[in-house]
């Protein structure tokens, strides 16, 4: 079982206290996490090519919860499609620039369970697109990577069937 979570957010811009339209638009942080409960949970970070991810196992149930990492949010940055072409200095430093990305905050936040977004201020008139997959199995085996694999997805291909 699976959940897609798919933010389109667009910066409209509002008058300041100077009655002057803002530059920029502060995004919320965006995140996707589970309960762990009282079951003892056992995994964390299990990242892709272009995915931030985590996986858990507490008996024979798996848990992942992926995004796009920053590498392949600079791409879609430098494309300007389904990012701000603004953005492609931050996202692009930390794979392009490794002494300048000490100033640049990862977008991708690694929670005990579970990822968060948090993405740099969208210019006026702004739009971005960014997304949160969770899956859930009863796994075959211990080394059964079906959860990873519903998580490592794009969301424009996925449609509106991938959560059933």
């Amino acid at each position: 079982m699976g959940w897609l979570g798919v933010f389109r957010i667009q910066a409209s811009g509002r008058r300041g206290p100077m009655r002057r339209w803002s530059r920029s638009v502060a995004i919320p942080t965006l995140s996707c996490s589970f309960d762990g409960g009282d079951s003892a949970w056992t995994g964390g970070g299990d990242p892709g090519e272009g995915l931030d991810a985590q996986t858990w196992i507490a008996d024979d149930v798996h848990v992942s919860i992926g995004t796009e990492d920053a590498d392949f949010m600079c791409a879609c940055a430098r494309e300007g499609s389904t990012l701000p072409a603004s953005w492609e200095h931050e996202l692009c430093a930390h794979f392009e620039q490794p002494g300048s990305a000490d100033r640049e905050r990862y977008p991708v936040q690694y929670l005990d369970h579970g990822l968060a977004l948090q993405l740099p201020h969208l210019p006026r008139g702004g739009y971005c697109e960014v997304h949160l997959a969770s899956s859930v199995a009863h796994a075959q085996s211990e080394s059964d990577i079906a959860t990873w694999w519903a998580v490592d997805l794009a969301p424009r291909r996925s449609g509106p069937a991938w959560a059933r």
